[in-house]
């Protein structure tokens, strides 16, 4: 099988099988990380037919670049997940809430919403999930009754993100709260200030 060693300061403790489509090929490719805590290089073990030097160099430099993007992805992910989640713990400590920092974190990255949002319209609608219209419905959606917090918190930020934006508006209030919307902004803002 052909291989290349390639920097990654990415590279894991173990062996690692990942799928790489770059639109055209799909291949397995085993990262074998470094040997050493002083080596930057892993290796590429490309399984696929043999290939002359060229061929095998490019398309290792294709998935190198690839998997560069997804692993600095996947750090940014983290970085935000883990500075958010923490603050949304602080805030929703000794509530019904607690402990969802890292639901409401990982929501708030896919959905492309502020992760102070939810928690804050939370306090406003439920005090923090203590008084909770339907079954944890934290966020007084009418109609709404989830099985678990993750689920709520879920459908609550993604809702958010389709029908309200990624962030607390007099707009989005408007439509989230129409008979006191200039006040429910405006609590919500005092609210996502405090995390």
């Amino acid at each position: 099988m052909p291989f290349i060693a390639i920097p990654l300061a990415f590279a894991k403790t173990e062996d690692e099988t990942i799928n790489v489509k770059d639109g055209f090929l799909s291949e397995a490719i085993t990262v074998t990380p470094p040997t050493t805590d002083s080596s930057a290089l892993a290796i590429f073990t490309i399984d696929g037919p043999r290939q002359d030097a060229a061929a095998t160099a490019a398309k290792a430099a294709t998935y190198t670049a690839a998997l560069e993007e997804q692993l600095s992805e996947q750090a940014s992910k983290k970085a935000f997940v883990l500075q958010w989640a923490a603050r949304i713990d602080a805030y929703l400590d000794g509530s019904p809430l607690a402990g969802q920092g890292e639901t409401f974190a990982l929501a708030a990255y896919t959905y492309g919403v502020d992760p102070r949002w939810s928690p804050a319209i939370s306090t406003i609608e439920s005090s923090k999930g203590a008084i909770c219209s339907a079954q944890y419905n934290a966020w007084g959606w009418s109609g709404g009754s989830w099985s678990s917090w993750d689920e709520a918190i879920e459908a609550h930020v993604a809702g958010l993100a389709a029908s309200y934006g990624a962030q607390n508006t007099l707009e989005a209030a408007k439509k989230y709260c129409p008979p006191s919307y200039e006040n429910w902004y405006a609590t919500v803002e005092s609210e996502m200030a405090k995390i």
